[in-house]
Parts: C-alpha cells; structure tokens; sequence
C-alpha cells in the first residue's frame, strides 16, 4: 500500500470511530445495562416508563443504586409494585428527572445554595452543597455526568420521595 491508501484508511476509520463509536447509548439503555441500577430499570419497566427514556430530548436523570431501593421500607415497596399502583410508581420515578436541561457537575456545582428544580411529576427537588458533594433533597450524586444521547445521568445514593406522595 502506498501512503494515499494508508491515509485513505486512516481517515475512513477515524470518521467510523467518531460518528458510530462516539453516538452515546440512551438513558434507558444505559439504565438497562448498569449493574448498580437494576431495580431502577425493573421500576421503570413496570410504570411504562422504559420507552419514554429512550425518546429524543434533554432530560437530567438522577438514578438511586439498588442499595438505594434497599433503603425504602417494605410496605412502600410492596404498595409500589402492585400493578394498580403504576402511576404512584410512575410519579416517583418522574420525581427523579428534569426535562429539558441537561445539568452537568459544573452546573450543579455552580448553582446558588438550595437551589430548587421543577421535576417531571411537578413537584420540586433541591439542590444543596456539602464540600465538594452535590445533595438532590436527601440523597448525595455519587457518580455523576454519566453521558447519553437524549440526556445525562446522575447516580445516587437515596430513592427521592415526593412530599405529596401517598406513600
């Protein structure tokens, strides 16, 4: 192969590498694959919420760890997974997102103390700081800035409850 060949090749697997290797995977199928977040994946399956994470859009998603789950009582789990109990279960989840931005650590980080954000299910969450941790209402980001393509994720350590909710 002479050098224009080489060059050709270089350049055509380069642009493979950044337009398909590049494309991040959607919230749901990084939730989906995730290994701290597999009741989080079980939940929003069984809401009917598993197609809507996949759709185009700028959602902020903060995803409690199966530890998390573990943390809520068993009568609200048990209530949670009746099948009558889907849009109780489905305005928790909603709780846990913010349509239409996409927040960052940065952005988080450089928010003014007790900052509050409209979720989807409507109600508000609370963005606090301690040190370099950022707090969502009681729960603290411990991995953050997890990239998708109609969003970004934050992992942490407390399922989020709506005061309004039932349960």
């Amino acid at each position: 192969m002479n050098s224009k060949t080489i060059l050709i090749l270089f350049v055509t697997l380069l642009h493979f590498t950044v337009t398909v290797l590049g494309q991040h995977p959607n919230i749901w199928q990084i939730i989906s694959t995730d290994d701290r977040l597999t009741t989080l994946a079980t939940a929003l399956k069984a809401a009917g919420l598993d197609e809507s994470s996949q759709q185009a859009g700028s959602l902020t998603v903060f995803a409690p760890t199966d530890t998390a789950f573990s943390k809520v009582s068993p009568e609200i789990v048990q209530h949670l997974s009746d099948p009558q109990n889907k849009n109780e279960l489905a305005a928790i989840l909603l709780y846990h997102a913010i349509g239409d931005r996409v927040l960052t650590s940065a952005n988080l980080m450089g928010m003014n103390l007790s900052t509050r954000l409209e979720t989807l299910a409507g109600g508000f969450i609370t963005i606090t700081k301690q040190g370099n941790q950022v707090k969502i209402n009681n729960a603290t980001v411990i991995a953050a800035e997890i990239l998708a393509s109609n969003g970004i994720i934050h992992i942490i350590d407390a399922v989020l409850m709506p005061l309004s909710s039932s349960t």
